[in-house]
């Protein structure tokens, strides 16, 4: 008789690796990988996360230390989390659309987007948080182009049974303080929305 060989399950974090592989291969990047350090991968606790963070793409210190969200905005993005009780490293998972630094931390391409948004909806298959969170202009319109966040952001959204909360980018903080009590109360909210969707699920 034939023993049966026993196949283990392949993990979420093996997964993520080979789509990281196989995004690293991407010819239409080529040019943006060659002028970057390093690839950026997505970071967080891949098993079962709260919600998914999704920015535009990695900045200077994001390109230097291959993590996303270790600059300034991500502080800030830190304290937020803290503020309604999330915990980085237990609760969330962030990456950005474009995993490469675009040179002069100029925007993220037309073509650059185009090229990355098959990785970000593998990420968000892979990973199957409660709540995805686009975090400014170009997170939200890659994800639905006829939206628009500074009329979209703190308002939930439901596309295929997935929850979306757009937020403004928490880089926005840095150069217009005045949007800083908006970007507090969407946090708030969205605090909120995990807390009513937790009675739910218990």
């Amino acid at each position: 008789m034939f023993r049966k060989l026993a196949v283990r399950a392949v993990t979420r974090a093996e997964k993520l690796a080979a789509l990281y592989n196989e995004y690293e291969s991407n010819p239409k990047l080529k040019r943006l990988r060659e002028g970057a350090t390093q690839l950026v991968r997505g970071m967080g606790q891949p098993r079962d996360p709260w919600i998914l963070f999704v920015g535009e793409a990695p900045g200077k210190e994001e390109d230097l230390q291959g993590q996303p969200f270790v600059g300034r905005s991500g502080k800030i993005l830190n304290n937020m989390l803290a503020s309604i009780n999330l915990d980085r490293k237990r609760d969330v998972f962030v990456t950005n659309i474009v995993k490469y630094r675009p040179p002069n931390n100029r925007d993220p391409m037309p073509s650059e987007k185009e090229a990355s948004i098959s990785c970000l909806l593998r990420e968000i298959e892979i990973i199957s948080p409660e709540v995805i969170c686009p975090l400014g202009k170009h997170a939200l319109e890659s994800l639905f182009p006829n939206e628009r966040i500074t009329s979209a952001h703190g308002v939930p959204l439901y596309f295929e049974g997935k929850t979306f909360f757009p937020m403004f980018h928490p880089a926005v903080m840095l150069y217009d303080p005045g949007k800083t009590k908006e970007i507090e109360r969407d946090f708030q909210k969205l605090g909120e929305l995990l807390d009513k969707m937790s009675e739910t699920i218990e």
